[in-house]
């Protein structure tokens, strides 16, 4: 955590404004409104300004309503995150530049209908939207009570447009995005002859050359290319947004936040890169809704998403914040979710808090009262009179500032553990068809679902750092990584050799990072690693398959236990007299192996682990996952008995500790806890509840009650 940013404040804030999803208020009920979030202990709002609102016609700024709010937010002591849309644009732009129109892959042009806006590749929309930030930026910048920007809300090439009953369509193929592709093809290649040897093409020069539109038998490096195209694009856009506003406002915190964790989109369909975006802004983030209607709630797809996300942005040395986090009823159409609790609120904050989060943005105040989502995620109710989950938020805001520089400055124990997110396994989804990224998504989970259950720290990291190298752990866990880049695969030899372990899975390394197949799985001569290569492997369409433990290689596996199967049943080759058989399947061929490679160790499992464990909750998987940490010599800083009971996550700040303990059962826990001793935090006192906590003999004895949360706090 070297190097990473340290802010004064912390913002839990509250959405506000008038958006598009709220009638317009009056003055009156602008003061009752403010005066009633700040006498509650809230002290920033996040308000919303829309380029449509703010530029009636060209070149007229109307900045009237965003000056009102920011005065009478200032008058009652509240400082302001501005939330910007260019995305909500003048609708005078697309009859003026009817060229940027979005188009889709078959050609359709996208009217905006109050969203998604027209195509910035071109120029001129992009001048326009430039000199609005601009106009922008000079007005915000010196409001005494302005405290920092969010210039995308949840990224995406297209957004907020659903088309009913149709299947999703790609963005973007006017003639600006493509000429930007032929661009970007340009850099990449260098030399037109040097992409016809890629693409199996006799282009003559970039400016004939098309962007892929659906996906052809033998052919498969002009889909990743686009793909990549798209992500980087998006990368590239934020970074203008940030540098438009810095030019004019250096001095405020700039953010933006994705809709959730990268690992659970296709980037086909214009989703961005975590580790990409992260790069080019001061704070990254995410939207968090637990109940969302469109999800089953569960804890630990949660934790997941927090720690995706703080694992990208601290790879850039940056903090993260939620961007919005759910504040009322999940609605979606005619879908309507289990109702939000004031217990839940408190706890999904202290949640995001506890795995690094440095501001919260509750969304909304008012619920949604137009559109698909109306009368869902508010706070208060439609008349604006509070709730008991504004309360208990009221109740959080305090404790918050009354901790505020004690919250700012701890931060989550470092991880020895990483599980790898793999950009190119994702940017191979439409090669193989898949619409979604639920098999690398869900197996990336289920090893997550692991160590969130034994309340081990866990990093995300991506392909890029590895290929970089820049990390440090001691187990890294690569699933479903079914194409290995070259860099990886030297970055993963270093990281065994010098003491690290590594445990794979069913055909890693099957295809190479440019879509070709090696000579072998895996690809890049990683047989030296292994001591193995794949023999046969088959899709399972069946439960049932299991693997057997034939040597007591790794701890907590004995011989006769079985791993169960998912999705691939791999047998293997050994090629290497030094690699080990640990589990043999389908008449003793070899399906789990091990081989001592420099300093450290290598594990190949023939099958999909995390798929196993998501879908099943396999104990022969999770003892494999803990016997590696256990290799590793990785132990938990925190142990419940019994396990999986409650969610105890540790944040430091020089001898000052913290202990979240998070019940997040609809029943009271009771439970043991023992903290490692190397922390030594034999007390600690909640600091909701101001109770104190002793341990006798090492241990802690915990009755949580349901949904409730301890804060325990400890100067060691």
């Amino acid at each position: 955590m070297t190097g990473l940013p340290s802010y004064r404040t912390y913002p839990l804030a509250l959405w506000y404004g008038v958006g598009s999803v709220t009638p317009p208020l009056t003055r009156e009920k602008y003061v009752g409104d403010l005066k009633r979030i700040r006498d509650a202990g809230v002290g920033y709002l996040r308000l919303w300004v829309n380029w449509r609102d703010c530029e009636p016609s060209p070149s007229t700024y109307r900045f009237e309503a965003l000056k009102e709010l920011m005065e009478l937010s200032n008058m009652f002591g509240l400082r302001v995150i501005v939330q910007v849309y260019l995305e909500f644009a003048p609708d005078w732009l697309p009859r003026m530049f009817p060229d940027a129109l979005f188009t889709s892959e078959t050609g359709t042009k996208l009217y905006p209908q109050g969203s998604p806006g027209v195509c910035l590749d071109s120029k001129a929309v992009r001048d326009r939207a430039e000199r609005f930030l601009k106009a922008l930026a000079r007005f915000l910048k010196s409001y005494e009570n302005f405290y920092a920007w969010d210039l995308w809300s949840e990224p995406q090439t297209v957004q907020w447009v659903f088309q009913l009953g149709q299947r999703r369509s790609l963005y973007c193929y006017c003639d600006h995005s493509i000429r930007r592709f032929r661009e970007w093809l340009r850099k990449v290649y260098g030399d037109i002859e040097e992409l016809n040897r890629a693409w199996h093409r006799s282009y003559g020069s970039f400016d004939e050359v098309e962007p892929p539109r659906f996906v052809v038998l033998h052919y498969a490096r002009e889909n990743i290319d686009w793909v990549e195209f798209n992500v980087q694009k998006l990368k590239e856009d934020l970074k203008w947004r940030v540098d438009t506003v810095k030019s004019v406002d250096p001095h405020h915190i700039v953010a933006s936040h994705a809709a959730t964790t990268s690992l659970f989109l296709n980037p086909l369909y214009g989703h961005p890169d975590d580790w990409e975006m992260a790069e080019v802004v001061d704070v990254w983030g995410t939207s968090l809704y637990p109940k969302h209607a469109h999800r089953v709630p569960d804890p630990v797809v949660d934790g997941f998403i927090l720690d995706a996300v703080r694992s990208s942005a601290y790879s850039h040395q940056k903090d993260f914040w939620l961007g919005e986090l759910q504040g009322g009823q999940g609605v979606g159409g005619l879908k309507l979710a289990e109702p939000v609790t004031a217990d839940d609120v408190a706890l999904w904050i202290w949640q995001s808090f506890a795995h690094g989060a440095k501001g919260v943005c509750v969304y909304h105040s008012y619920p949604m009262m137009w559109g698909y989502e109306s009368s869902g995620y508010g706070i208060l109710n439609q008349d604006g009179s509070p709730t008991d989950r504004f309360r208990v938020l009221s109740k959080t805001a305090k404790l918050f500032e009354e901790h505020e520089e004690l919250f700012v400055r701890a931060r989550p124990l470092g991880a020895e553990c990483a599980i790898l997110y793999n950009k190119y396994v994702y940017r191979l989804l439409w090669i193989l068809q898949e619409d979604t990224a639920r098999i690398p998504s869900s197996a990336a989970l289920g090893i997550y679902r692991i160590f969130f259950k034994y309340n081990m720290p866990v990093d995300i990291i991506s392909s890029r750092q590895l290929e970089e190298g820049s990390y440090n752990y001691k187990v890294l866990i690569a699933p479903f990584s079914i194409s290995v880049s070259e860099r990886m695969a030297r970055s993963m030899e270093s990281f065994v050799s010098r003491g690290g372990v590594l445990l794979v899975d069913a055909r890693f390394g099957w295809f190479k990072e440019d879509g070709w197949v090696d000579s072998e799985v895996p690809a890049h001569s990683l047989r030296n690693l292994f001591g193995i290569r794949e023999a046969c492997c088959r899709t399972l369409t069946t439960e049932g398959a299991v693997m057997k433990i034939v040597n007591e290689y790794i701890p907590g596996l004995r011989v006769g236990d079985s791993i169960r199967a998912w999705q691939y049943l791999e047998t293997l080759d050994v090629v290497d007299g030094s690699a080990k058989v640990v589990a043999t399947a389908n008449g003793n061929h070899p399906t789990v192996s091990l081989k001592n490679f420099g300093a450290g160790l290598a594990v190949w499992a023939g099958t999909s682990l995390g798929l196993s464990y998501e879908n099943t909750r396999d104990p022969g998987v999770e003892n494999l996952v803990l016997g590696v940490a256990k290799v590793a010599d990785v132990n938990p800083p925190a142990t419940v008995d019994p396990p999986g009971s409650l969610e105890v996550r540790l944040l430091a700040s020089g001898r000052e500790k913290l202990v979240v303990i998070i019940n997040h059962a609809q029943s009271e826990v009771r439970a043991r806890l023992r903290i490692s001793s190397s922390l030594g935090i034999t007390k600690f006192k909640d600091l909701i509840t101001g109770k104190d906590y002793l341990a006798e003999s090492g241990t802690f004895t915990l009755l949580v009650h349901p949904r409730k949360v301890v804060v325990g706090y400890s100067e060691t």
